[in-house]
């Protein structure tokens, strides 16, 4: 995958038609994805024929994103795994690496992706794909500990993780703090106290 994505073969399984347009542009120029309008198509290709890249939706039914995920796990051992999110929670996103998923999107209908986003992608170094889950995985050990020792609330926890969540969304897009204010229906001071830690 290394090596760039032209010839290489992609599956998207998202039931959204919005969001299925949004990924199938951004193989534009590289690919011609392979589409899965629900878990059961998603499953058929998968046993059928070899990816080099997966989307799956984690809402996706029947099976359900995260069943998908276990089992592109064992049918598609090589391929790079993406989870794709409208409104990620820590609990699904601990999931979905625990499920298989090599990274997580966010991408949501109306959202545009930044020209040449799933090219970065590809070319980075494995251990540098995407929002590394061992972020996530520390966030939840950190929020953990904090809960455990009474030292930190929870409430202060969660607007930590809020904070990174958002961050990465930002530069992941390339979003402006109005962009985000405007796609998340909040105020731009909202976005700035969530930023800046007093949300």
């Amino acid at each position: 995958m290394e090596q760039g994505i032209s010839g290489r073969k992609i599956l998207i399984a998202e039931d959204d038609a919005g969001i299925r347009d949004i990924l199938v542009g951004a193989c534009e120029g590289m690919a011609s994805p392979v589409i899965a309008i629900d878990g059961a198509a998603a499953r058929e290709a998968m046993a059928g024929e070899a990816f080099d890249l997966l989307f799956i939706d984690w809402q996706l039914s029947p099976p359900a994103g995260p069943e998908l995920l276990e089992l592109a796990s064992r049918l598609q051992p090589s391929a790079w795994r993406i989870v794709l999110f409208t409104i990620p929670t820590v609990d699904a996103l601990v999931r979905a690496m625990r499920a298989g998923a090599h990274d997580a999107w966010w991408v949501a209908r109306g959202m545009e992706l930044r020209e040449g986003l799933l090219q970065e992608w590809i070319d980075k170094p494995p251990v540098c794909k995407g929002f590394p889950p061992l972020v996530i995985s520390r966030l939840a050990d950190s929020m953990s500990a904090q809960a455990a020792s009474r030292k930190t609330s929870f409430f202060q926890a969660r607007r930590e993780f809020s904070r990174t969540l958002i961050q990465e969304i930002s530069r992941r897009h390339g979003l402006s703090r109005n962009d985000l204010a405007e796609w998340m229906g909040v105020s731009v001071r909202t976005i700035q106290r969530l930023l800046s830690g007093r949300a």
